[in-house]
């Protein structure tokens, strides 16, 4: 038995993909992390909020990228 590991992103690069198509998904790169996605019309800070684990675990890794097709902010939190 042997584990193949898979493609590693970083959350800024799941962040800005996510702005790039306008859906908020998780991209399944994240190493097996815990990782929380958000999104907001009101800014990065509101995005960060709207991630799910927001608050409960450490942040190991935070990504933010404005969408202009959806006219608002995509964020992807890993959490250690």
């Amino acid at each position: 038995y042997r584990v193949v590991p898979g493609i590693v992103s970083s959350a800024q690069e799941d962040a800005q993909e996510m702005a790039r198509t306008g859906q908020l998904r998780h991209r399944g790169r994240n190493g097996g992390r815990r990782e929380g996605i958000g999104f907001s019309t009101s800014g990065p800070d509101a995005a960060c909020r709207a991630c799910c684990y927001y608050g409960r675990y450490r942040v190991a890794e935070l990504g933010v990228a404005y969408s202009p097709v959806r006219r608002g902010w995509f964020a992807c939190i890993r959490y250690e």
